[in-house]
C-alpha cells in the first residue's frame, strides 16, 4: 500500500501528466500506485484534474482537520458496476446476518489488540479474556471492555482517548489513514461506505467503513509506541513509521498478506455474506515471530 502525505502548509496539488506536483515547492510524485493521498496540511488546494485522476483511479483523497482527524474524504463512485445490485443488498440486509458478522470482527479487532500488547512483553490477558465472550452482536459491549484494559496497558494509565495530546494526534492520524485505506477497499467492490454493520449515526457518512477497519486500529496502535510518539505535535518520523506498518504484512488465514489485502479481504467477507454466504469475519493476525518491532521497513 503506498500512502502519500501532504503536510507542507499552503500546498497547491495538480495533476502534472503522470505526477503529482506541488506548485508551491515543485515536489513531484508519481501517481503510478498511489493508493491514498492524504491532506494534512491546514491550508492549501487541490486540482480538479488531480481529484479526476483520483476517482478514475479508484485512489481515496483524505483531507484531515487540525486533529488529524478527517473532515473528508473523497471516493470514485463508478469503479464498479455492481453499485446497484449491492446498495440493495445492503439496505436488506437481516439484522441477525449484521449481529454475527459484528461479533466476528469483535473477536478478531480484540485479539489483535491482545498480540500488540505480547509484540511489547506486556500483559495481555485483561484484553484476552473477552475474546472468546463476544455473542452475536456484541450485546455486552466487550469490544469496550476489552478496551478498557487495552489502552491502560498499551499507553500507560493516565491514557485517555480523546485528551488534546500528541499522542492522540498520532492515533487520529494513523486512524484516518487506515479510515481511507479501508473506504477505498470497501468503495472498489461496490459497498455503500454509509450503510453500516453496527456503527448506526445517522451523521455519520463512513459508517461501514468504521467498521470494517476496526481490525486494523491496533496497528496503528504499535506503531504510535514503537516509535514514543508522545513528545512533538505529529512528529514527521512518527507519520512515516505508521504508514510503514500500515503497509506491512499479517497473517490472512493460512497465508501472509498486507493490511490492503487484509482490509480488502474484510470487505469481501461481508459482501460475500450479504449474498446469503458466510458471516464470519476472515482470521487475521500478527505474525509474533515474524513481526519486527525493531525495524519497521521488515515488519511482519
Amino acid at each position: 500500500m503506498r500512502i502519500v502525505d501532504i503536510a507542507s502548509e499552503g500546498a497547491m496539488l495538480v495533476k502534472d501528466r503522470g505526477f503529482l506536483r506541488d506548485l508551491q515547492t515543485e515536489m513531484r510524485t508519481p501517481l503510478e500506485g498511489i493508493d491514498v493521498l492524504v491532506v494534512s496540511s491546514r491550508s492549501g488546494s487541490l486540482g480538479v484534474g488531480l481529484l479526476r485522476w483520483a476517482a478514475d483511479a479508484g485512489v481515496a483523497v483524505l483531507v484531515c482537520n487540525e486533529k488529524y482527524i478527517p473532515s473528508g474524504m473523497f471516493l470514485p463512485i463508478s469503479g464498479t458496476n455492481a453499485h446497484p445490485t449491492v446498495l440493495a443488498e445492503q439496505i436488506q440486509t437481516s439484522l441477525p446476518c449484521k449481529k454475527r458478522f459484528w461479533a466476528s470482527v469483535v473477536r478478531v479487532k480484540v485479539s489483535l489488540q491482545a498480540q500488540a500488547l505480547r509484540l511489547f512483553n506486556l500483559d495481555d490477558a485483561g484484553v484476552r479474556k473477552w475474546v472468546k465472550n463476544v455473542r452475536s452482536g456484541d450485546p455486552e459491549n466487550r469490544e469496550a471492555s476489552a478496551a478498557l484494559a487495552y489502552f491502560p496497558a498499551m499507553f500507560g494509565p493516565s491514557f485517555r482517548r480523546g485528551d488534546d495530546s500528541p499522542l492522540n494526534h498520532h492515533l487520529n492520524y494513523g486512524y484516518a489513514v487506515a479510515r481511507a485505506a479501508t473506504a477505498r477497499a470497501a468503495v472498489a467492490i461496490g459497498l455503500h461506505p454509509a450503510l453500516p454493520i453496527h456503527h448506526s449515526s445517522a451523521r455519520n457518512a463512513f459508517a461501514l467503513v468504521d467498521d470494517l477497519m476496526e481490525p486494523f486500529r491496533a496497528v496503528v496502535d504499535i506503531a504510535v509506541r514503537l516509535h514514543d510518539c508522545v513528545k512533538d505535535d505529529l512528529n514527521p518520523d512518527c507519520k512515516r513509521a505508521i504508514v510503514a506498518h500500515l503497509g506491512g504484512m499479517l497473517r490472512l488465514e493460512d497465508d501472509r498478506a498486507t493490511v490492503i489485502d487484509a482490509m480488502r479481504s474484510i470487505s469481501m467477507a461481508w459482501r460475500s455474506a450479504l449474498k446469503g454466504g458466510d458471516t464470519e469475519c476472515p482470521s487475521i493476525a500478527f505474525d509474533e515471530e515474524r513481526w519486527r518491532l525493531n525495524d519497521i521497513e521488515t515488519c511482519g
